[in-house]
């Protein structure tokens, strides 16, 4: 195992594809991509009902997705969070 996970990420606005791009990185990296990728979908996400997918491409099982957004309608088994409410 090289220690690079490949992920796609996935944005759909109103259930349509928006974009997609598939990010190589290293555990270590990603911490530094993953706020870079919020920070840049979160304007986004506040003016469209959108959800964002990330597909974990090298694992086989059917835990490799993750879904989060402003679309319930795009998701499955949706759950609302209260962001007015602390940890």
């Amino acid at each position: 195992m090289s220690g690079v996970l490949r992920i796609a990420v996935r944005v759909f606005v109103i259930g349509k594809l928006h974009s997609e791009e598939i990010i190589e990185a290293t555990k270590e990296e990603l911490s530094g991509i993953m706020p870079r990728l919020a920070a840049k979908h979160a304007e986004l996400s506040a003016a469209e009902p959108t959800m964002i997918e990330l597909e974990f491409l090298d694992d086989p099982s059917n835990d490799r997705f993750f879904r989060i957004g402003t679309d319930p309608n795009a998701m499955v088994m949706p759950m609302a969070i209260d962001l007015r409410k602390p940890n």
